[in-house]
């Protein structure tokens, strides 16, 4: 008998009662890789998913302490669209529970209901990009807009918005981060709009790389939780 026979023979109501069932406990001891998933989904998973919840509305919270509630754009939070977007959030807060990613997604979260200009399809983008990028990616672009913000406040230097990826395998290097991992993190960004290859002389060598108008705006949503002041919109 399998697994999905006894799920179709059984209604069951909880991830727990699922792993409970003695059947189904029997063949996850068939191996060590079944044995680990029935630990860990039968066990702490839930609680993982409450505490993640639980970090995230406290990051929310924390960041609404300092906007106003006529702010809040209340209409739109409770439309069709708005319920859709709340559902990707809790989606991807529940597939990643890092800490990056669960601030980076308050951070948006914030922005995205307040009231602004944006529309619908712009506000479920930015939750799309978010959701496609992992850790690893989202630091390539601190690091980016890091290296941005240090030219532009040093007057000795020429503002530009270039980076080198081989200046950041170097640093990534000692991470253990390959090279191939670290072209195709930035492939990802590309993908998604937030950076380009240089196609032009910049004033600095090596920037083979530069970071979009986009990326910018991107960048402010998820690290800002008043971009909207900052970016006019």
């Amino acid at each position: 008998m399998s697994a999905l026979t006894i799920v179709r023979k059984v209604v069951f109501r909880s991830v727990g009662e699922f792993f409970a069932n003695p059947d189904i406990a029997a063949m996850c001891q068939l191996n060590p890789v079944s044995a680990a998933v029935s630990t860990y989904f039968g066990g702490t998973y839930q609680q993982e998913q409450f505490e993640n919840l639980a970090s995230f509305i406290d990051l929310i919270n924390a960041k609404l302490r300092n906007i106003e509630n006529q702010k809040i754009d209340q209409k739109f939070l409770e439309s069709s669209d708005g319920k859709r977007i709340i559902g990707k959030i809790f989606r991807d807060i529940a597939r990643d529970n890092r800490i990056e990613k669960l601030t980076a997604m308050a951070n948006l979260t914030v922005n995205l209901f307040q009231k602004s200009k944006l529309n619908v399809d712009e506000r479920e983008i930015y939750v799309d990009i978010l959701d496609a990028l992992n850790v690893l990616q989202l630091s390539i672009l601190q690091r980016a807009m890091i290296e941005i913000k240090q030219r532009a406040a040093d007057p000795k230097s020429t503002p530009h918005k270039g980076f080198s990826w081989e200046k950041l395998h170097k640093e990534y290097e000692s991470k253990g981060i390959t090279g191939a991992l670290l072209l195709q993190s930035i492939r990802v960004l590309e993908s998604n709009g937030l950076v380009n290859q240089n196609n032009a002389d910049v004033q600095e060598e090596n920037q083979t790389h530069f970071v979009t108008f986009f990326g910018e705006q991107f960048y402010a949503f998820i690290t800002d939780s008043i971009a909207f002041d900052n970016l006019n919109l």
